[in-house]
C-alpha cells in the first residue's frame, strides 16, 4: 500500500512546519517495513529539505491554468464546482502516483478536492472556537473558512489526527464526528534539536545576547501574547529587577506593535528579537536561557514545552493549558502581567529550577509513552485500511 503525505508548510510557518515535520518522521517510523511512504511538497526548497532528512520527497508543480482553477475551487463558488464528479488536477496527480491513502500533515483545503481517494486529515487546534476574539482566527471571514473546512473534511476522512484527547473530544462535539474516526497523537520534540546544533556559547556570541535571559520561540501572532512578557518585564523593572527576553520567530503582522509597546514600557533595551533562526541554533538558545516563558492563549498543546523538557529547561506556561504541563511547569494567568512576573522571579531559585527540570523529564517520558501507544493504534488502523483497500480496483 502506498501512502502519500502532503507537506504544504515551509520554514516560514514556524511551529506549524515543525509539527508537520515531526508528523512525517512519525509516519516514517510507522510505515517502515509495512507501507510505501512518499512525501509531496509544492516548494523546491522544501523538497530538498525532505530529501536531506531521508524522505522520498517529490516536487509537485501546477501550470498557470491549474493555479487559476485552484483559486476558483477554493473560492466561495468552489463548493458548487466541487459538488461535480469531475476529478481535479491534484487528485489526478495522486492517482498517477498510485496513491492508496493521502496523509495531510496539517489542515488542508486540498482534502476538499478529493473525490475518489481516501485520506487522513490532521487538526492542530480549534482556536477559532476557543478564542474567536483574536483576529488571526476570525477577521476577514477566517472563522467561517475554518469551520467550513473542518465540516467538509473531518467527517469524510478515514482518520483525523489530533494532538490530544481534549481536541478529539471537542472535534467530535463541534462537527458531529464518529469518535472512532478520531485519534489523538501527542507531539514530540523536534528531531532537529539533535542535528548539527551549535553550542550555547556560540549562539550567545552570534546574537550578542546577555548571559541571563528568558526565551520565547514563537511567531509574532497576537495570540502568542508577547505583550504580556513586556508588561512582566516592566513590573519587574519597577521592583528594581532587570531581566532580558529573547524572542525568535517570524512576523505575522504584529511585530511592530510589540516593538512599539516595548518602547512605551521602557523595556526595549531588554528585548532581543531574532526573527526566524536556523534550526541548528534552537537548541543553544533553549539551553542558554534560564527558562521558557510561554503565555500563549492557543492550545491545547504546543511544541516549546516538550522541547524545553527534553533539554532540561524550566517552563513557565499558561494556566488554562495545565493539561499539557502535567505539573511540570510554573502556571501563570496569561491575562495578568503580575502573575507572569512572579513566575519569572520564582524560576530563578535553584531549588525551583531543579524541581521543574526533574518534573519535565518525567512529563516528557509520560508523553512519549502515550505517543508510542497511539502510534501502535495508528498502525493497526492503517493495516485495516490496507485490507479494506483490496476490495476495489
Amino acid at each position: 500500500m502506498r501512502i502519500v503525505a502532503v507537506l504544504e508548510t515551509t520554514l516560514k510557518a514556524g511551529g506549524a512546519h515543525n509539527q508537520s515535520l515531526n508528523a512525517l518522521f512519525q509516519m516514517k517510523r510507522i510505515c517502515e517495513g509495512q507501507f510505501d511512504l512518499q512525501v509531496i511538497a509544492f516548494d523546491k526548497q522544501t523538497v530538498e529539505v525532505l530529501i536531506d532528512k531521508g524522505f522520498d520527497g517529490v516536487l509537485v508543480q501546477f501550470s498557470l491554468l491549474d493555479k487559476i482553477k485552484v483559486r476558483i475551487l477554493n473560492s466561495f463558488f468552489g463548493k458548487y464546482i466541487l459538488s461535480a464528479k469531475t476529478l481535479f488536477t491534484f487528485e489526478k496527480k495522486l492517482i498517477s502516483c498510485q496513491t492508496d491513502l493521502v496523509y495531510f500533515t496539517g489542515p488542508s483545503l486540498w482534502a476538499t478536492h478529493l473525490k475518489k481517494t481516501n485520506y487522513i486529515f490532521t487538526l492542530f487546534d480549534l482556536a477559532h472556537r476557543d478564542f474567536p476574539e483574536f483576529p488571526e482566527v476570525s477577521a476577514l471571514g477566517e472563522f467561517q473558512k475554518r469551520d467550513a473546512l473542518y465540516f467538509s473534511t473531518i467527517s469524510n476522512s478515514y482518520i483525523t489526527l489530533t494532538d490530544s484527547k481534549e481536541l478529539s473530544n471537542n472535534a467530535g462535539k463541534f462537527y458531529g464526528v464518529n469518535p472512532g474516526r478520531l485519534l489523538h497523537m501527542p507531539y514530540g520534540p523536534s528531531p532537529d534539536l539533535e542535528r548539527n546544533s551549535t553550542t550555547v556559547t556560540e549562539v550567545i556570541q552570534f546574537y550578542k545576547l546577555p548571559e541571563v535571559y528568558f526565551f520565547y520561540p514563537a511567531q509574532f501572532w497576537p495570540h502568542k501574547n508577547h505583550i504580556r512578557v513586556l508588561e512582566a518585564l516592566s513590573v519587574l523593572n519597577n521592583q528594581g529587577k532587570h531581566y532580558h527576553v529573547v524572542f525568535s520567530g517570524g512576523d505575522k503582522g504584529n511585530i511592530q506593535h510589540i516593538l512599539n509597546c516595548a518602547v512605551e514600557l521602557s523595556v526595549d533595551s531588554q528585548v532581543h528579537t531574532l526573527g526566524l533562526v536556523p534550526s541548528e541554533h534552537i537548541k543553544g538558545l533553549y539551553q542558554g536561557s534560564c527558562a521558557l516563558v510561554m503565555p500563549t492563549y492557543f492550545g491545547p498543546t504546543n511544541l516549546p514545552p516538550l522541547e524545553s523538557w527534553s533539554l532540561g529547561v524550566p517552563v513557565i506556561y499558561s494556566s488554562h493549558l495545565a493539561g499539557e504541563a502535567g505539573g511540570a511547569a510554573l502556571l501563570i494567568d496569561p491575562d495578568n502581567a503580575e502573575s507572569l512576573a512572579e513566575a519569572m522571579e520564582t524560576v530563578l531559585d535553584p531549588d525551583v529550577r531543579k524541581d521543574l527540570v526533574s518534573r519535565g523529564y518525567l512529563r516528557l517520558k509520560a508523553v512519549e509513552d502515550e505517543r508510542v501507544k497511539c502510534e501502535h493504534e495508528l498502525l493497526e488502523r492503517l493495516i485495516k485500511f490496507k485490507n479494506r483497500r483490496k476490495c476495489w480496483a
